[in-house]
């Protein structure tokens, strides 16, 4: 099962690279959904960069692929796919991959562990317990549990570049090792796989770089030892 879920993330890779496109197209799209997002309350979820790549370009282009190269029905690639905010495209999602049961972990890195503790204990402002919400997920009637960890990354730095992609990919494998909870109905948790889902309009591909130039057994140990594929976009195929 495992070499059939990367083959499956690999074409589905390969596919998205050409579907979605280069960054120029890309961010022109992103600037015509956010000033759809402004212009009318309805879509108020386009209004950031991220929201707007995601909900509107990423989503739909994954609901078609589902479609045309893994041969679903539309009924099938709907009830596969589950995304944050879905209720505004519930015809391409069936519900949200939100976490029902809370837990007092971040997926954040840990930069200061007493400031965590204080959290905790009730000393510090914010919720002690957290609910999980990634930004979408594939299920049954996928035949793969993947869970993913989105981001739409554009500055032009090396060093941004590689602490997005760092803190990107412990956010994936975060998620993918939260514990099965499969007791709310029509939000199961339970996942395999993770992806770290990255699209690069850096002017100079630097999030690319950054994953190009880890070393073969490092890339290779994200999927073999812990399940994370890691999903760089730019659109280089088209």
């Amino acid at each position: 099962m495992k070499d059939e879920a990367y083959e499956f993330l690999k074409t589905l890779h390969s596919r998205l690279d050409l579907q979605i496109g280069p960054p120029p197209e890309v961010s022109k799209r992103i600037r015509e959904l956010n000033d759809l997002g402004r212009q009318d309350p309805k879509f108020a979820f386009y209004r950031g960069t991220e929201g707007a790549f995601v909900a509107g370009i990423a989503l739909p282009a994954i609901y078609d692929e589902l479609m045309t190269t893994f041969r679903y029905s539309a009924e099938q690639a709907r009830k596969s796919l589950y995304a944050e905010g879905y209720r505004n495209f519930s015809e391409i999602a069936i519900n949200t991959p939100a976490r029902w049961m809370r837990h007092p972990f971040s997926k954040v890195l840990v930069s200061n562990a007493r400031d965590i503790y204080s959290q905790w204990a009730g000393r510090k402002a914010g919720a002690a317990l957290k609910q999980s919400c990634p930004d979408f997920a594939l299920r049954d009637p996928c035949s793969h549990n993947i869970i993913f960890e989105a981001k739409y990354f554009k500055e032009n730095s090396c060093a941004a570049a590689e602490r997005e992609l760092v803190a990107t990919c412990y956010q994936a494998f975060f998620y993918r090792g939260l514990p099965e909870n499969l007791d709310a109905p029509g939000r199961p948790w339970g996942y395999d796989y993770a992806v770290a889902f990255v699209y690069d309009a850096s002017p100079d591909g630097y999030f690319e770089a950054a994953w190009e130039a880890l070393p073969s057994e490092v890339k290779r140990g994200f999927w073999g030892g812990a399940n994370v594929y890691v999903m760089v976009l730019r659109g280089t195929q088209a």
